[in-house]
């Protein structure tokens, strides 16, 4: 079967125009016109929700760095142990009650993004020490961050 391009050609549509008999605005009256500006800081619950939630998961799947050296983590002292269990406790308290963020106040969700946030400044490597090398430094500053009292106010 052959086709021709008499029946496969397809012609431009005809543009519609204009019913209007009224000139156009000139440019310089359509830029001066007051025109709302869209509310980028309203956030919708559900909005909220998942940033929250994506925050805190990604800042729980870098802290589990830290767990999963074992045979350096026995070797912190005792103190320090509990402050990163505790964080990581908090931690997991945030990902299994994130259905009721809206309950929470302003304030409690700004501190859990802020913990989020300075657990993200920490740098558990560089391009010339690995975390193993880093891991006594990590440790000393996360303790620091759980001992910050970002999530207190969440009682386990």
């Amino acid at each position: 079967m052959t086709l021709t391009t008499a029946s496969v050609s397809h012609p431009l549509p005809v543009r519609p125009t204009s019913a209007s008999t009224s000139a156009p605005k000139p440019l310089a009256e359509r830029l001066s016109a007051p025109r709302p500006l869209p509310d980028f800081k309203r956030k919708s619950a559900e909005d909220a929700k998942g940033i929250l939630l994506k925050k805190v998961h990604a800042t729980a799947d870098r802290f589990q760095a830290i767990f999963d050296k074992k045979h350096l983590f026995d070797h912190l002292d005792g103190n320090s142990q509990k402050a990163l269990h505790r964080l990581a406790d908090q931690l997991n308290w945030v990902d299994d009650n994130i259905d009721k963020v809206s309950t929470w106040s302003k304030e409690q969700r700004e501190r859990i993004s802020w913990a989020c946030k300075q657990v993200g400044r920490v740098e558990f490597s560089t391009d010339t020490e690995s975390l193993a090398r880093r891991y006594r430094k990590v440790a000393r500053e996360l303790t620091l961050v759980s001992d910050g009292g970002y999530l207190d106010w969440i009682v386990l």
